[in-house]
Protein backbone atom coordinates (compact mmCIF):
# COMPACT_ATOMS: atom_id res chain seq x y z
CA UNK A 1 0.00 0.00 0.00
CA UNK A 2 0.97 3.87 -0.59
CA UNK A 3 1.09 4.50 3.42
CA UNK A 4 3.69 1.33 3.72
CA UNK A 5 5.68 2.60 1.17
CA UNK A 6 6.24 5.78 2.40
CA UNK A 7 6.77 5.06 6.18
CA UNK A 8 9.78 2.57 4.60
CA UNK A 9 10.55 5.34 2.73
CA UNK A 10 11.19 7.43 5.78
CA UNK A 11 12.60 4.95 7.43
CA UNK A 12 15.04 4.29 4.94
CA UNK A 13 15.72 8.06 5.28
CA UNK A 14 16.65 7.94 8.79
CA UNK A 15 19.04 5.02 8.69
CA UNK A 16 16.77 2.28 8.96
CA UNK A 17 17.05 -0.94 6.88
CA UNK A 18 14.13 -2.15 6.44
CA UNK A 19 14.43 -5.57 5.21
CA UNK A 20 11.09 -7.65 4.38
CA UNK A 21 9.95 -11.38 4.62
CA UNK A 22 6.60 -11.67 2.86
CA UNK A 23 3.64 -13.84 4.03
CA UNK A 24 0.31 -15.47 2.35
CA UNK A 25 -0.13 -14.46 -1.30
CA UNK A 26 2.95 -13.94 -2.57
CA UNK A 27 4.01 -17.54 -2.21
CA UNK A 28 1.36 -20.44 -3.79
CA UNK A 29 0.57 -23.09 -2.04
CA UNK A 30 2.62 -26.01 -3.21
CA UNK A 31 5.54 -23.66 -4.47
CA UNK A 32 8.98 -24.85 -3.60
CA UNK A 33 9.60 -22.46 -0.46
CA UNK A 34 12.63 -22.67 2.08
CA UNK A 35 13.61 -19.42 4.68
CA UNK A 36 15.76 -18.86 7.73
CA UNK A 37 13.34 -18.73 10.38
CA UNK A 38 15.62 -17.98 12.65
CA UNK A 39 19.18 -17.70 14.43
CA UNK A 40 20.16 -18.51 17.76
CA UNK A 41 23.08 -17.48 19.66
CA UNK A 42 24.81 -15.28 22.78
CA UNK A 43 24.68 -11.76 22.49
CA UNK A 44 27.79 -11.45 24.05
CA UNK A 45 30.49 -13.99 24.74
CA UNK A 46 33.90 -14.48 26.69
CA UNK A 47 37.40 -14.05 24.23
CA UNK A 48 38.64 -17.62 23.33
CA UNK A 49 35.48 -19.16 24.90
CA UNK A 50 33.19 -21.22 22.83
CA UNK A 51 30.16 -20.09 20.64
CA UNK A 52 27.66 -20.92 17.79
CA UNK A 53 24.96 -19.88 15.98
CA UNK A 54 22.16 -22.28 14.99
CA UNK A 55 20.32 -21.40 11.92
CA UNK A 56 17.08 -22.51 12.27
CA UNK A 57 15.87 -23.42 8.06
CA UNK A 58 11.97 -23.98 7.03
CA UNK A 59 11.31 -25.57 4.30
CA UNK A 60 7.92 -27.05 1.89
CA UNK A 61 9.95 -29.07 0.38
CA UNK A 62 13.39 -31.33 0.13
CA UNK A 63 16.58 -29.55 -1.71
CA UNK A 64 20.15 -28.91 -1.56
CA UNK A 65 21.24 -26.00 -0.24
CA UNK A 66 24.47 -23.48 1.24
CA UNK A 67 24.10 -22.24 4.04
CA UNK A 68 26.83 -18.79 4.44
CA UNK A 69 28.18 -17.27 6.87
CA UNK A 70 29.56 -13.87 6.88
CA UNK A 71 31.24 -12.05 9.75
CA UNK A 72 31.76 -8.21 9.05
CA UNK A 73 30.83 -8.60 5.31
CA UNK A 74 33.66 -10.98 4.25
CA UNK A 75 32.53 -14.81 4.21
CA UNK A 76 34.03 -16.71 6.88
CA UNK A 77 32.38 -20.40 6.69
CA UNK A 78 29.71 -22.17 4.31
CA UNK A 79 27.78 -25.65 5.27
CA UNK A 80 26.20 -27.43 2.40
CA UNK A 81 22.62 -29.04 3.73
CA UNK A 82 20.07 -31.74 2.35
CA UNK A 83 16.99 -29.98 3.23
CA UNK A 84 14.03 -31.92 4.15
CA UNK A 85 10.42 -30.54 4.21
CA UNK A 86 9.90 -29.07 7.65
CA UNK A 87 12.34 -27.63 10.29
CA UNK A 88 16.37 -28.09 9.42
CA UNK A 89 19.13 -26.63 11.37
CA UNK A 90 22.66 -25.69 10.76
CA UNK A 91 25.58 -24.85 13.04
CA UNK A 92 28.19 -22.86 12.60
CA UNK A 93 31.00 -22.11 15.35
CA UNK A 94 31.62 -18.32 15.83
CA UNK A 95 35.28 -17.06 16.05
CA UNK A 96 36.06 -15.54 19.60
CA UNK A 97 39.80 -14.71 19.42
CA UNK A 98 39.58 -10.54 19.44
CA UNK A 99 37.60 -8.38 21.12
CA UNK A 100 34.88 -6.16 19.72
CA UNK A 101 31.24 -6.09 18.59
CA UNK A 102 31.09 -8.28 14.88
CA UNK A 103 28.31 -8.17 12.23
CA UNK A 104 27.13 -11.28 11.17
CA UNK A 105 24.92 -12.42 8.28
CA UNK A 106 23.81 -15.69 7.26
CA UNK A 107 22.54 -16.70 3.88
CA UNK A 108 20.26 -19.13 2.20
CA UNK A 109 21.05 -20.54 -1.43
CA UNK A 110 18.35 -23.57 -1.57
CA UNK A 111 17.89 -25.14 -5.20
CA UNK A 112 14.33 -24.33 -6.65
CA UNK A 113 13.89 -22.06 -3.81
CA UNK A 114 11.22 -19.65 -5.90
CA UNK A 115 11.16 -16.53 -3.11
CA UNK A 116 14.46 -15.64 -2.27
CA UNK A 117 13.45 -12.64 -0.35
CA UNK A 118 13.72 -14.76 3.35
CA UNK A 119 16.78 -16.27 2.89
CA UNK A 120 19.00 -13.93 4.81
CA UNK A 121 19.53 -13.04 8.58
CA UNK A 122 21.37 -10.62 10.63
CA UNK A 123 22.76 -10.41 14.12
CA UNK A 124 25.64 -8.71 16.06
CA UNK A 125 27.88 -10.10 18.83
CA UNK A 126 30.28 -8.45 21.24
CA UNK A 127 32.96 -10.28 22.05
CA UNK A 128 34.63 -9.43 25.06
CA UNK A 129 37.75 -9.98 27.37
CA UNK A 130 36.40 -9.88 31.29
CA UNK A 131 32.63 -9.44 32.54
CA UNK A 132 32.16 -6.38 34.66
CA UNK A 133 31.10 -7.87 38.06
CA UNK A 134 29.67 -6.23 41.01
CA UNK A 135 28.83 -8.11 44.54
CA UNK A 136 27.36 -6.85 46.97
CA UNK A 137 27.43 -9.25 50.30
CA UNK A 138 28.30 -9.23 53.92
CA UNK A 139 31.15 -12.01 53.69
CA UNK A 140 34.37 -11.00 51.96
CA UNK A 141 34.79 -14.61 51.44
CA UNK A 142 32.30 -14.46 48.53
CA UNK A 143 34.58 -11.95 46.27
CA UNK A 144 37.38 -14.84 46.56
CA UNK A 145 35.00 -17.77 46.01
CA UNK A 146 33.42 -15.80 43.00
CA UNK A 147 36.45 -14.57 42.03
CA UNK A 148 37.60 -18.50 41.75
CA UNK A 149 34.62 -19.69 39.91
CA UNK A 150 34.59 -17.30 37.48
CA UNK A 151 37.85 -16.87 36.64
CA UNK A 152 40.12 -15.01 34.85
CA UNK A 153 36.68 -13.87 32.48
CA UNK A 154 35.37 -11.60 35.62
CA UNK A 155 36.75 -8.07 36.25
CA UNK A 156 35.33 -8.24 39.93
CA UNK A 157 34.16 -5.42 42.29
CA UNK A 158 33.23 -6.56 46.18
CA UNK A 159 31.21 -4.38 47.77
CA UNK A 160 30.98 -5.46 51.58
CA UNK A 161 28.06 -4.47 54.11
CA UNK A 162 29.16 -3.75 57.44
CA UNK A 163 26.80 -5.72 60.78
CA UNK A 164 24.32 -2.66 60.21
CA UNK A 165 23.93 -3.21 56.33
CA UNK A 166 25.81 -0.13 55.19
CA UNK A 167 28.20 0.07 52.64
CA UNK A 168 32.15 -0.25 53.98
CA UNK A 169 33.80 0.90 50.40
CA UNK A 170 34.56 -1.54 47.57
CA UNK A 171 37.35 -3.61 47.03
CA UNK A 172 38.82 -5.86 44.17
Amino acid sequence: SGALRRAVSALNQDGVVVDAIYLDNNVRLGEAEAQITSVEYSETVYRNGAAEAVVQISSRYAATADVYLLRDGEQIASEPVSLKAGRNYVTFSLPTHSEGEYDYEVRLDAVGDNNPYDNVNYFTQKVVSKLKTLLVTGVREDGEMLAETMGENADITTCLLNENNSYDGPYT
